[in-house]
């Protein structure tokens, strides 16, 4: 459940960071550290999330199709720097290493 208000959490405030200037016409200018920090904010939830999960999946099952899993993703993620193409080659790989083990 923390983990979900976390997201909640991050998500709101990623967003208001993003969207508060250009809703409030554009006078107001975030300092450049919080335009970094917004910058970086919603990856390293995102990884923070991801090794959560993948941490909580391998102590409850098998652990290794989740990591042949991750092994097939993170070469596509760091390839294509896309957020779907790595989730669905985890999932089919996945997928496969759980039939085939």
């Amino acid at each position: 459940m923390s983990a979900w208000i976390t997201l909640v959490a991050a998500s709101t405030l990623t967003l208001a960071l993003r969207a508060g200037p250009s809703l409030i016409g554009g006078r107001a200018k975030l300092p450049t550290f919080v335009q970094h920090a917004n910058r970086v904010a919603a990856p390293a939830l995102m990884g923070a999330l991801a090794s959560r999960s993948v941490a909580n999946q391998a102590s409850t099952t098998d652990m290794m199709p989740v990591l042949v899993a991750v092994a097939a993703a993170v070469p596509v993620a760091l390839r294509t720097r896309l957020m779907s193409l790595p989730i669905v080659a985890g999932i089919a790989v996945f997928m496969l290493a759980t039939a085939v083990g």
